[in-house]
């Protein structure tokens, strides 16, 4: 019926075995699992022993054990679904652990799968051509690969249009052929995107767009960049090792450890990492810059996805992260998601504009501290640091403006919580006097003491009925932030 039988396929995968508990600490225990049906699908995977998920029920009923290697009699499609359904944990562990072993495991399984489909299977060729187009990039002859497997899987299905084929195209300097698969499915090769149809699209956002949030001009100032910086030189000095690449699609630089990050919040993660983001850790001032900001707040997903009259299985995942950059890393042309805009402030980069990002058409320098880009990372983008020393940013994802804009304020949650502040009103004495007073007696005025307190007030005019004389009220409202170290 076929060649190789199923445990001659998974012969390759035996440390793969002795990885999967590994890989549900690593994967699971940090995750708000309850946020995302993806994560409590593959909680459910990794909960499995590796026997079970090659022997799920509706399937086959497969005899395996370690003392007697038998496989029953089943139909070769009930083998293929089965080598296609631990490729998917086997992809998920290697993204965590970075084993090469697994990663040969891991095409030896997406191979077996496809060998051993009965008839033509686009959608085992798609996976096969997902996992080198994720894994395998930086090497030419797996994206000349992908890129024939993605075009074999659109020749069976007769579906075409895929991004990452116009991707592929550009890495492989194939512009002519690239344009026309572009041309035929109504997209830009120089202005690839993912973005939402119905949300207005562009690569880069100018910081004075008016709907852009004020908060994110205010970052800026010196005395908010010496804050972060502070943080992620505190987080530097104490946990250096939390620097690493488990959250990012590593694979698109080449090898592990040159794109690295310290997670502060992901939406799929539970939210805040109280490690870093808590009382005395390291970055708590910069957590308690953003914390609050419906801009950040992903349990909005329901109700904006729902306004906007998008229909979406998730929601766009969401962080705040500390982003480091080695010398001489370049993380591959890629696209990011929709529903999202995203934000880079420089904290520490190399002199002599060695550091830069590409969106689109468009190449921008990273310069120096302080420096804040806004990006749409739907579209096509890569970043390059050519310096000799480590890139550092905050990066920022916030909802796209067309989104919140469509939000009633009576649905958003406020920003700064009644436990954050306190609040004080104080007057002065009745000054009584006959004459009605002057309009330039009724001045409002207002205050802002470096970040900590924000006053507010003026005069107000009341007539003593009993007495009939006027008297001028002087008032003024105070609030103390008590946790917030700076506020726009």
């Amino acid at each position: 019926m076929f060649q190789k039988s199923i445990l001659e396929w998974l012969s390759a995968c035996g440390a793969a075995f002795l990885v999967l508990p590994k890989a549900v600490a690593l994967h699971c225990e940090p995750f708000d699992l309850s946020a995302s049906d993806e994560h409590s699908q593959f909680e459910n995977i990794l909960r499995q022993t590796p026997f079970q998920i090659l022997a799920p029920a509706r399937h086959a009923l497969m005899l395996l054990s370690r003392e007697s290697q038998q496989v029953g009699e089943v139909e070769a499609f009930a083998h293929a679904e089965a080598l296609s359904e631990y490729g998917r944990v086997l992809q998920a562990v290697y993204k965590q652990s970075g084993d090469e072993s697994l990663l040969r495991a891991l095409l030896t399984v997406r191979q077996g799968a496809l060998d051993l489909a009965p008839g033509p299977a686009p959608l085992m060729v798609l996976r096969l051509a997902d996992a080198l187009f994720d894994l395998c990039r930086s090497m030419l002859r797996s994206a000349q690969r992908s890129l024939a497997l993605f075009l074999q899987a659109e020749e069976i299905s007769g579906q075409m249009c895929n991004a990452k084929v116009v991707l592929l195209y550009k890495q492989l300097g194939q512009w002519v052929e690239g344009e026309k698969y572009a041309k035929k499915c109504g997209l830009s090769i120089t202005h690839l995107h993912l973005q939402h149809p119905r949300l207005q699209t562009m690569p880069w956002w100018n910081l004075e767009d008016p709907r852009l949030p004020k908060w994110l001009r205010g970052m800026r100032f010196r005395h908010a960049v010496h804050i972060i910086r502070t943080d992620l030189q505190k987080c530097l000095e104490r946990t250096p090792s939390a620097f690493d690449d488990s959250a990012n699609d590593w694979f698109f630089v080449g090898s592990r450890f040159k794109w690295t990050g310290l997670n502060l919040m992901h939406s799929a993660r539970g939210g805040w990492n109280e490690r870093w983001c808590g009382e005395q850790a390291c970055a708590k001032r910069t957590c308690d810059m953003l914390r609050w900001r419906k801009e950040l707040n992903h349990s909005l997903w329901p109700k904006l996805s729902q306004r906007a009259g998008i229909t979406s299985e998730s929601s766009p995942p969401m962080y705040v992260n500390f982003y480091a950059l080695t010398p001489g890393s370049h993380i591959l042309p890629h696209l990011g998601h929709d529903g999202r805009v995203t934000i880079h402030l420089a904290l520490l980069v190399p002199p002599g504009n060695q550091s830069r990002i590409r969106v689109a058409n468009q190449t921008i320098n990273y310069t120096h501290a302080g420096q804040m880009l806004v990006f749409d990372d739907a579209y096509d983008h890569e970043v390059w640091n050519d310096g000799k020393t480590t890139r550092y940013v905050l990066g920022v994802t916030i909802w796209h403006p067309s989104l919140l804009i469509q939000l009633p304020p009576s649905e958003i949650p406020p920003e700064v919580p009644a436990s954050h502040f306190t609040l004080s009103w104080r007057t002065s004495p009745e000054s009584p006097v006959k004459q009605k007073p002057k309009p330039s007696d009724r001045t409002a005025r207002s205050s802002i003491c470096r970040g900590r307190v924000i006053c507010a007030g003026g005069s107000r005019i009341r007539k003593n009925l009993s007495t009939m004389r006027y008297q001028i009220e002087k008032a003024l409202a105070c609030i103390r932030l008590l946790d917030v170290p700076w506020v726009a």
